[in-house]
């Protein structure tokens, strides 16, 4: 479903409710983008530190790990960050949040654990380097990169 032609009708179908129910509870698409975002950091954190807490392979594999795993609100992910940026880049806010707490959380692993990350990013998911900074979580401005 794209967010920006989305109608209550359809989020109460998806979600097994009523549209007076969903305009109730989301009585704009701003709301509904807020929870959505809260909800999918969430589920990321939950997942994460699930893993993290299994392995000794510090933060960095966990972030990966998370990352590979089969995630169902992965193709809705970006769009709601894309439409949250567009309409209050404040909604951004918990995603910031998250990516602040993996990277602190990576440089306690010590600078290879960031140096690996920046390698596997751009191996496998080029596009990750450019949605941290479109959310502003790393200033792309070569190496060293930096978190911030």
């Amino acid at each position: 479903m794209k967010f920006r032609k989305m109608r209550p009708e359809a989020v109460a179908e998806v979600i097994g409710s009523t549209k007076g129910a969903v305009l109730h509870t989301f009585p704009n698409k701003l709301t509904l983008l807020e929870e959505l975002l809260r909800s999918m950091c969430q589920e990321w954190d939950r997942r994460f530190d699930e893993i993290q807490s299994k392995t000794t392979g510090g933060a960095l594999f966990a972030y990966i790990t998370t990352w590979e795993q089969s995630d169902p609100q992965a193709p809705s992910y970006p769009e709601a960050v894309a439409v949250a940026k567009a309409e209050d880049p404040k909604l951004l806010e918990p995603v910031r949040q998250d990516y602040q707490r993996y990277g602190n959380l990576m440089q306690l692993d010590g600078p290879i654990a960031t140096d690996a990350l920046v390698a596997w990013m751009d191996v496998k998911v080029c596009s990750c380097l450019s949605f941290w900074d479109y959310i502003g979580s790393i200033k792309l401005q070569g190496p060293p990169f930096s978190l911030v």
